[in-house]
């Protein structure tokens, strides 16, 4: 055959072929860079075993799929309080007992605070800074708490990924059989009304994902928690430590007596206002602390340094206004066109509408779908919802399109103008206001009555919560986080539309949104000391012009110093107590309320066995007093604290003491005096009985501790020497 009708027999196969290597030869480049240390996909590097690997945006992306899936999944809320009690997700085959606090704080890390998770947190903070030894373990513990459930410290992906890739250096990973116990266990809440009934084919559609991405996210989880629990339980306690923890303990179960104690505030209307010099000085010495901090120099936690602070403005529709105009619109329609609007509602909405009817043969619940009469009133009522809250989303949506399009943003150099736009894109059936704020901290901006609950959603579901997006801006973030996080917030980019909230988060319920804002950063202002008295930060940077009115610092200032006066006055005003009581102790009581005379200071006495029956009841849950849920926790902090004084005390007592001790618990900013205090040692039976529990209880304090340090964010990248990768010379950076 001639070389001609060769190439005539095989021009089909020989084009494919050359195709197929000139794509290899277009390809080949992008794969070698890629493979190469520093590709242009690379944008991080991690040690592991010590070996340094790329970090891939691939690694990222899925990372955030994953954590995504858990969330639809409400993995989250597989071990969260309830008022059936806790969901457990822990005790797993082969995976073992994993301490509650390694759960509670990986699942703060990773999925962050919305509505659905914020109980997370509440639980996660009273199960580990409830047992810090004193007022500045404890203080320690919360700042640690803080770092984890903070996601403006890092990103969650980025944070996942180090987590997983430390496990599998280990060589941990979890089961198939577990990942099916943990989707039998969900079962099982969505059937105890626990967890919402969304189907896995939805979740899966959500992410663009597939079944098998959603198993091996559960795998990539539960390894996880496999690990951290494992890293932080190896502990073990010397014969010697256990001894005398156990000592410290029997004294603080044992220990009684009677007590009075005065609140150092209430002597704060004796003090005379503080004078400019004292004020200076008090500023001078703490201006460069952050509030809180406590230290064994600064047990009060004094503290002025500023924090991150933001401002905003924002364009604002009331649903409920949206809705009763939506609903004079509807009272217009015919009887007919009305019933056809909510009608297709009901028929686009159905599982809206879904009622159980019992269990199935593998105890899931069964759902029926009631027919359109049954349901009609509340079709329409949640019609008339959603079709307010489409209104004003398609007006603000199209407030900030015009805000982009006259180029606001696109030149970076002013905000939108709110006021223009509100009066421009208002409408007879949606009023947009137009407002802003003055410099904000993170803690004001979730306490402000307008934007305490606001959200950014994704499809029914929180997906972040404002604060978070404002204060993970760029102006605010570290050098490399600016490097990596191009979808962060930058000045004068604008939000929405968000969604607000009052009370809990119910996507079924109709009254629980409460309003939509747009938002556009005009200020944001980094932590830092404060220049003057008068430099509170809400009017901005250090070279703003003071806000008009009062200064909050001057205010705080002052009031620190009117506190340690007060606390010197109760110490001597106690002094004069412990003189009277040791010859009459109840009369020294009824002087000492004589002289406060007033029904809001009023000095008790009480015994510590009481106040040790009060602690048991409010841990067990079974307290029957009505209190706000601050004091209530400020009365078992108080109470806690008193009774380990009452027992460091105890054992210091001497033969020649009279009987009083004057105690001061400066964490509380309290005076205590004790009598008759009296403690029964521990015998050497005792000790042995309880040695294991003991030794069970500081085990789980310590992994309770090791967990909150093992989990802080720069802890996790310090451990798996994670660097950002350095742009190239003529390379965009990620941001870019």
């Amino acid at each position: 055959m001639s070389l001609t009708k060769w190439f005539r027999k095989n021009n089909k196969k020989l084009l494919a072929f050359v195709g197929v290597a000139i794509m290899i030869g277009f390809l080949l480049p992008n794969f070698t860079g890629s493979g190469r240390r520093g590709g242009k996909d690379t944008v991080a590097f991690v040690t592991i075993n010590g070996e340094e690997h790329e970090c891939t945006n691939v690694d990222l992306s899925r990372a955030n799929q994953d954590i995504q899936i858990l969330q639809a999944l409400q993995v989250p809320l597989m071990y969260a309080p309830s008022e059936r009690g806790l969901s457990v997700i822990c005790q797993l085959p082969d995976l073992g007992w994993i301490n509650d606090t390694v759960v509670l704080a990986t699942n703060s890390l990773l999925f962050g605070d919305t509505p659905a998770t914020a109980q997370i947190g509440n639980r996660l903070y009273q199960t580990v800074v409830s047992q810090g030894q004193d007022w500045a373990e404890q203080e320690a513990l919360a700042d640690g708490l803080g770092e984890i459930m903070d996601l403006r410290t890092s990103r969650s992906n980025v944070l996942y990924y180090l987590l997983l890739k430390e496990a599998e250096s280990m060589g941990l990973q979890a089961t198939n059989e577990q990942v099916e116990m943990l989707l039998e266990i969900r079962g099982q809440l969505i059937a105890a009304r626990l967890l919402q009934p969304i189907s896995i084919g939805s979740i899966v559609e959500r992410v663009s994902g597939t079944e098998g991405n959603m198993k091996l996210a559960i795998r990539n989880y539960l390894t996880i928690l496999e690990c951290v629990h494992a890293l932080t339980r190896d502990l073990a306690v010397s014969e010697p430590e256990l001894r005398t923890l156990a000592r410290n303990e029997a004294a603080r179960r044992n220990v009684d007596g009677t007590y009075v104690a005065v609140e150092a505030d209430w002597f704060a209307s004796d003090v005379a206002a503080p004078t400019d010099a004292e004020l200076e000085a008090q500023f001078e010495l703490y201006k460069s602390v952050a509030r809180g901090d406590v230290t064994d120099d600064n047990p009060r936690g004094f503290g002025y340094k500023l924090p991150d602070r933001v401002q905003v403005e924002y364009l604002y529709v009331d649903l409920a206004e949206v809705e009763s105009a939506q609903e004079s619109q509807f009272a217009a329609l015919s009887a007919v066109d009305q019933e056809a609007r909510v009608r297709q509602y009901w028929e686009e909405n159905r599982a809206l509408f879904a009622e159980a009817v019992g269990r199935d043969e593998l105890g899931m619940i069964s759902y029926r779908n009631p027919s359109f009469d049954e349901v009609e009133e509340r079709a329409r009522a949640l019609y008339l919802a959603s079709a307010a809250y489409s209104a004003a989303e398609a007006v603000l949506t199209s407030a900030r399109q015009s805000a982009r399009a006259n180029g606001a943003e696109a030149n970076g150099s002013e905000p939108m103008d709110c006021a223009a736009l509100a009066e421009s894109v208002s409408t007879d059936l949606v009023r947009v206001v137009p407002g802003g704020t003055e410099y904000l901290s993170y803690a004001a901006m979730q306490q402000h009555e307008d934007f305490g609950r606001v959200y950014r959603m994704r499809g029914e579901q929180p997906d972040a919560r404002l604060v978070d997006l404002l204060f993970g801006c760029i102006p605010l973030l570290d050098e490399e986080d600016v490097t990596y996080n191009s979808g962060a917030l930058d000045l004068h980019d604008s939000l929405g539309p968000l969604t607000a909230f009052a009370g809990a988060y119910d996507p079924r319920g109709t009254n629980t949104v409460t309003g939509l804002y747009v938002l556009t950063l005009t200020g944001a202002d980094k932590s830092r000391e404060p220049v003057s008295l008068e430099d509170d930060g809400r009017s901005g940077g250090a070279d703003a012009a003071p806000i008009d009115g009062e200064s909050t610092l001057r205010a705080q200032v002052a009031d620190d110093v009117r506190s340690l006066a007060a606390f010197d006055l109760a110490e001597a005003r106690m002094d004069v107590f412990v003189a009277a009581a040791a010859t009459d102790w109840d009369g020294a009581v009824a002087q000492l309320n004589a002289d406060l005379n007033d029904p809001n200071k009023v000095v008790f006495s009480n015994t510590i066995s009481a106040t040790r029956s009060l602690l048991d009841q409010i841990e067990n849950g079974v307290w029957g007093g009505d209190l706000p849920r601050g004091e209530l926790q400020r009365v078992y902090g108080q109470s806690v604290s008193m009774i380990r004084l009452a027992a460091d005390e105890a054992g210091s007592l001497g033969a020649s003491d009279t009987g009083l001790v004057m105690a001061a618990d400066e964490g509380w900013g309290r005076w205590l005096v004790f009598r008759d205090l009296a403690v029964e040692p521990l015998t050497a039976e005792e000790y042995e009985t309880r040695r294991a529990m003991i030794a069970q209880r500081w085990l789980d304090r310590a992994q309770n501790l090791a967990v909150v340090s093992h989990l802080r964010p720069d802890n996790i990248k310090a451990r798996m020497g994670f660097r950002w990768r350095e742009a190239e010379s003529g390379e965009a950076s990620e941001s870019e």
